[in-house]
């Protein structure tokens, strides 16, 4: 029963149909909703086919956007299951609407979705991680090694770290908090 999608994944074609499915539809949708190349689906269709078969030439970009995608994912179905939650509770179709029109809902997103570009460009290694190894001997005559990090990648290998992200995270969260506590009165009754 699962052959044919065993056989997707096993031949690759998954690894070329995604990317391609993914950079169409947002690019496609931007020139929808911008009107750059004017209100013709058509012209909008072809662009959109052409960026995304360009887009999967490239290898570099096909494989962060295979490394993104997993993480974007989670992060629609935890919007998702958020709002699910919200109108659980309680929350009218008018409040959830009040809430997703409210530009301050969409900050955070922004900022997760930005760790989250990072997080999988450095998984996949599109950053590079410049090490300065110095051998020596000690005075003990025990050799060893000794790393600097150098260049642009060492911004990736610190923030690349587990305990860098989850302070990042707490911080936002922390402000994110912050701002909801101390906004001024006439903005909670709004």
């Amino acid at each position: 029963m699962a052959e044919p999608l065993y056989l997707v994944t096993r031949t690759g074609v998954a690894s070329y149909f995604l990317p391609f499915l993914l950079v169409f539809a947002v690019v496609y949708a931007f020139l929808a909703k911008t009107k750059l190349a004017g209100d013709r689906s058509d012209i909008n269709a072809v662009i959109a086919l052409v960026v995304a078969f360009l887009s999967i030439l490239s290898e570099g970009f096909r494989i962060f956007i295979l490394g993104f995608i997993p993480y974007a994912a989670v992060l629609f179905l935890l919007l998702f299951l958020g709002i699910f939650m919200y109108a659980i509770f309680g929350a009218s179709e008018k409040d959830i609407e009040k809430v997703l029109k409210n530009p301050s809902f969409y900050y955070p997103l922004a900022i997760i979705f930005i760790i989250l570009v990072f997080i999988a460009a450095a998984q996949q290694g599109l950053f590079s991680k410049a090490y300065n190894y110095t051998n020596y001997t000690n005075a003990t005559g025990v050799p060893g090694q000794s790393g600097t990090l150098v260049g642009p990648g060492a911004a990736t290998v610190i923030f690349g770290s587990p305990v860098v992200l989850g302070m990042i995270v707490l911080l936002v969260l922390m402000a994110i908090a912050m701002y909801f506590i101390a906004k001024p009165e006439e903005e909670k009754k709004e």
